[in-house]
């Protein structure tokens, strides 16, 4: 156990992990790594934060209102389309190997972003109003 303990200590969640469990969660199981969500999760059940009220963050099984965004063509061809934003949103584009290669604002008026640079699987990361959704799609 320490020696996990130490790893975790050592590699703290980064974007690609935080992608995975966003894809893990939407696309597959409808259930969170909550080690992610929650580093110091860890320190609480096994760490030096063992007895010490977990007070700072609240784990809830409450469900958060969900947004809903359409991104077409896919495949995309050249231009991505995004259909259902109200305003300013940032959108963040990463490849499978989790390195950004593509980061822009959108909004109602101009919702569409050039990837004719791009070719292959990539990871849409839309921030709206506070909330990440991460969507997959193939580039041609």
């Amino acid at each position: 156990m320490s020696t996990l303990l130490t790893w975790h200590r050592n590699d703290p969640v980064d974007a690609w992990e935080e992608n995975r469990n966003n894809i893990i969660y939407n696309s597959y199981q409808n259930n969170r790594n909550p080690f992610i969500d929650y580093p110091k999760l860890a320190e609480h059940i096994w760490g030096t934060e063992i007895g010490v009220s977990w007070n700072s963050e609240v784990l809830s099984t409450t469900k958060a209102h969900e947004t809903s965004f359409h991104i077409y063509p896919n495949p995309i061809k050249n231009m991505i389309h995004i259909k259902g934003i109200s305003k300013s949103t940032q959108v963040y584009i990463y490849d499978t190997l989790g390195r950004k290669v593509l980061e822009t604002t959108i909004n109602t008026k101009d919702n569409d972003i050039d990837v004719s640079g791009l070719s292959g699987m990539y990871l849409i990361n839309i921030i709206y109003e506070g909330k990440k959704i991460t969507k997959l799609a193939a580039i041609e």
